[in-house]
């Protein structure tokens, strides 16, 4: 999975979906912490994470769970149901270009 930036802190954030923590790394010295996310659950693996333009971070756990992650607290905001996938990646365009906005 690849880990997208955050808007806010610049950190690199992804999902450890064997051990059911948030990973963030440091993108200037590749330091990673793993945190503990209660009701974050192990052994699936998440195949896509993206950031909307206000920083809330998606974790897509490939079992079909779209978990939002709180980065400041390491907490589960919302949990919401797609279908499940074996091959997903997550995207977003924060700042999409001019000639897209609205």
């Amino acid at each position: 999975m690849r880990y997208p930036r955050s808007p806010i802190d610049g950190k690199l954030y992804g999902g450890d979906g064997a051990q059911g923590q948030l990973a963030v790394v440091e993108p200037a010295t590749g330091d990673r912490v793993d945190f503990n996310v209660p009701g974050l659950p192990a052994g699936s693996p998440f195949g896509g994470a993206w950031f909307d333009a206000a920083g809330r971070l998606f974790l897509y756990q490939n079992s079909g769970a779209i978990y939002e992650i709180d980065v400041v607290t390491h907490q589960i905001v919302d949990i919401q149901t797609g279908p499940g996938s074996s091959r997903n990646d997550g995207a977003a365009c924060v700042s999409p270009p001019k000639s897209l906005r609205r």
